[in-house]
């Protein structure tokens, strides 16, 4: 079973993830950027789902330096953000990452893009 880091600041968030994936993947959880480091270097899953606007550490400064250290750049990543259309995402202002996922988001797209994002890895 493929292994997932879910992280946001909204537990809301987090609950609405965890439903959606919780029978095809072993989970994980961090509800800050630094949260998400330690637990990417601890258990190295298969796969990262970062939300973008977090306070303190946002998602794209998280998503830098999982991909600068050597032992968590290979783990994709797939932003999920309600910012989906902003220029800020558009692939040249934006780290280097496996897809986005919009807020709200929907069962049908989440599952789709992780499947993708696996199958990639």
């Amino acid at each position: 079973m493929k292994k997932l880091l879910l992280v946001d600041d909204e537990p809301t968030n987090l609950n609405l993830l965890r439903e959606i994936l919780r029978e095809q993947y072993q989970l994980l959880f961090a509800t800050s950027g630094e949260d998400a480091i330690e637990a990417a270097q601890r258990h190295h899953p298969d796969l990262i789902l970062l939300d973008v606007s977090m306070p303190g550490m946002d998602g794209f400064e998280v998503c830098r330096r999982l991909q600068s250290a050597a032992d968590t750049a290979p783990i994709p990543i797939l932003f999920v953000t309600a910012m989906a259309g902003d220029e800020e995402l558009a692939p040249g202002n934006r780290p280097s990452v496996a897809g986005v996922v919009a807020k709200p988001v929907s069962r049908q797209d989440v599952l789709e893009k992780v499947a993708a994002a696996c199958g990639a890895a």
